[in-house]
């Protein structure tokens, strides 16, 4: 009778561990963590015995990049992993409640880049610096048009003011002597009919000109006749 029922326990107490039990068998395996430095970036390789199954997420109040891995109820990796590369400080590694495994990976104030994914039995995360954009610098203020004429206008009116000025009896000197140079000039009476003659007085100033050709020393008679282009031929003769 004893054993009858000792018996009955051991087979009572044995089916309700077994559940337990498949269930402990059936979990993963968090077997290794590899990290690269490399020159450009930081490659953290987490290695499982199946293709992990995790919920990722990121926590302010320190920086943290949290990582819950589920059906894992191991991990032969060290608790604690200093990295100090790329914004990462270090790694955690605990078991957050049965089952699960967290992995905390602890970032500075200014945390990195980042991004994640799965290739068969791991999981890679890689940590970048933050690329800041050069902005140019500013442009220096463009002068509207008035504000460079004026400006230009000043400092033309500032080197005539300092440009030294002549005497007066100096310039009371020079124009007697234009004078006396004019009244020994030739005198040229200029005879031209359709000739812009103002045009070339104010050209030729080194002679007297006249309207009076008896008392002229120079006669000049020019006349025009039409070529065969259609333009003009001017004839110039001196008397």
């Amino acid at each position: 009778m004893r054993n009858k029922i000792r018996t009955s326990v051991f087979w009572i107490v044995f089916l309700l561990l077994l559940p337990i039990l498949v269930h402990t068998q059936t979990l993963g395996h968090l077997r290794t963590i590899d990290i690269d430095k490399q020159e450009a970036r930081l490659h953290v390789r987490i290695n499982f015995d199946r293709p992990p199954q995790y919920s990722a997420f990121f926590l302010m109040g320190p920086n943290r990049l949290v990582f819950d891995f589920f059906s894992v109820n191991r991990f032969s990796i060290p608790s604690q992993i200093d990295v100090n590369a790329f914004g990462v400080l270090r790694v955690r590694t605990a078991i957050n409640r049965p089952g699960v495994v967290r992995l905390v990976f602890d970032l500075q104030d200014d945390p990195p880049d980042f991004k994640y994914q799965t290739s068969n039995t791991e999981l890679i995360v890689a940590f970048s610096f933050k690329i800041q954009e050069k902005k140019p610098p500013p442009a220096p203020p463009i002068k509207p048009i008035e504000a460079v004429k004026k400006d230009e206008f000043l400092v033309k009116q500032k080197q005539e003011e300092e440009k030294p000025q002549p005497a007066e009896e100096e310039i009371k000197a020079e124009l007697e002597t234009k004078g006396l140079e004019r009244d020994a000039a030739v005198k040229v009476y200029l005879d031209c009919l359709g000739c812009d003659t103002d045009f070339i007085k104010k050209e030729i100033t080194f002679v007297n000109y006249v309207r009076d050709r008896i008392i002229a020393d120079i006669h000049i008679f020019v006349t025009t006749q039409m070529t065969g282009s259609g333009g003009k031929e001017y004839s110039i003769n001196f008397r």
